[in-house]
């Protein structure tokens, strides 16, 4: 969260952004593990390959 607040003051919405790109990753990276243990390192890699489309399809704000 830290990267996101330091590229603008609005901390509202680099929070909701931070946090909608945490929850995609962590939707992608869900499909992916067999189990508890590996989904830290599905995460991660999902947080690495994350793209803009990926955002766009299945980021749900409200």
């Amino acid at each position: 969260m830290s990267a996101f607040a330091a590229i603008d003051e609005d901390r509202l919405a680099t929070t909701v952004a931070a946090v909608t790109v945490y929850k995609v990753a962590a939707e992608k990276a869900a499909q992916q593990v067999t189990g508890p243990g590996s989904f830290a390192l599905a995460f991660l890699d999902a947080l690495a390959a994350l793209t803009e489309q990926d955002l766009l399809e299945r980021a749900a704000l409200s």
